[in-house]
């Protein structure tokens, strides 16, 4: 509880710099969250395209056609969860360096290198935490809005990688003649046909939300015991070698 204290004291006095690890903490959920729920949602149009064959072998071929843009969406998430460690390793580096004379003025007051890891380990999850909650309240009471752009999104990748006018093609090839199918032959009647109602797509959300979460959290805990941890061994080696000279 006191570690705790002293966490929130010191984010109340390192403000400035922490406003900046909220923001790239803000942009790299909200970058997680849409591109993982856009390969959900990729996922059930694929699952819904199904429905539309008879033929056994057309699902491997949609699956073929598809796989260009789920890749699309799975580098997105790739590249924003990159640069985040990127920069969160780089924030949290300078960070330590900047508070050495706060680290001196810990172990002056007899407290443990173990209490100022666990400290730093605080003054990064809560902001993140609160972030998160944030978030939580912005995917609540703006879902119609990220319904839509991530319609949009769609849109703008299938009318780039045309995956319908590909199967479709496909299908005019296909040699057996007793199988129907009614794929449609545009990405928008492609992409309209995701019959996903405000609850579904809630839950798609919500899901990519929790596997952020985790996946943020793991990361920023790992990355901030290293490199915490690494500055107390050497500011306790430099403060021991000064003594010995001294």
């Amino acid at each position: 509880m006191k570690t705790f204290r002293f966490a929130v004291a010191s984010i109340r006095y390192h403000k400035k710099a922490l406003i900046l690890y909220g923001l790239l903490a803000f942009f790299a959920v909200i970058g997680l969250i849409i591109s993982d729920t856009l390969l959900h949602s990729l996922s059930q149009l694929f699952s819904q395209a199904k429905a539309y064959v008879i033929d056994e072998e057309m699902p491997a071929k949609i699956i073929q056609e598809i796989q260009p843009i789920a890749t699309i969406y799975q580098n997105l998430f790739l590249l924003i969860f990159a640069s985040f460690l990127l920069v969160f390793t780089g924030f949290t580096i300078f960070y330590q360096q900047m508070k050495r004379k706060e680290f001196q003025a810990w172990l002056t007051s007899g407290a443990s290198s173990r209490q100022w890891v666990g400290m730093q380990l605080l003054e990064v999850l809560i902001p993140l935490m609160a972030i998160v909650l944030f978030v939580f309240a912005l995917l609540i009471l703006f879902q119609p809005f990220f319904q839509q752009e991530m319609i949009t999104s769609h849109l703008t990748i299938f009318e780039r990688e045309d995956p319908s006018v590909q199967v479709w093609q496909s299908i005019k090839n296909q040699t057996t003649s007793d199988f129907g199918i009614t794929i449609p032959q545009t990405s928008q009647a492609f992409i309209q046909n995701i019959e996903l109602n405000s609850s579904e797509w809630l839950s798609m959300i919500l899901k990519s939300l929790r596997q952020t979460v985790m996946l943020l959290c793991t990361s920023v805990t790992i990355i901030t015991l290293v490199v915490a941890s690494s500055h107390c061994f050497y500011w306790r080696n430099q403060q021991w070698k000064n003594q010995k000279i001294n």
